[in-house]
């Protein structure tokens, strides 16, 4: 199953319509890493502002997509059930975000950590923020 059907699968699941404006969404964030509103807006230049606004907050709600919070601002990835999970590092000055794989350590600690305190986890993020080299 491709991503698109996937994502098509879900929408369908949660009795929303697979509309053209949701598949050209999908497809631009499919083939970025993570992104900004306004570079995803870039991209759909044919496309309403607010119409993209209301998507993405429909996606958030079905975890098709993640925000990835830099400051007050933030950009916007697919989620692990298109990705392989991941972290990020993220520069607080030029908002640069790079991605770094699961490390088995951190999944150790997010574990012992549930455990102590009788907790399942179902998700878990993590980024490290600080300075790029460029920008230190």
């Amino acid at each position: 199953m491709t991503n698109l059907d996937q994502f098509s699968q879900i929408l369908v699941d949660h009795n929303h319509s697979v509309t053209k404006t949701r598949k050209d969404i999908f497809i631009t964030l499919d083939r970025s890493h993570q992104i900004s509103m306004k570079e995803l807006y870039a991209g759909l230049s044919n496309t309403n502002r607010s119409s993209i606004y209301r998507n993405i907050d429909l996606f958030l709600k079905l975890n098709i997509v993640n925000k990835i919070q830099i400051g007050w601002k933030y950009k916007i990835e697919l989620s692990d059930a298109f990705r392989q999970h991941h972290h990020h590092i993220i520069c607080n000055r030029c908002g640069k975000v790079k991605e770094f794989k699961e490390n088995p350590a951190i999944t150790q600690v997010i574990k012992d950590i549930s455990i102590d305190n009788e907790f399942v986890p179902l998700s878990h993020e993590f980024s490290i923020l600080g300075l790029c080299n460029s920008c230190k």
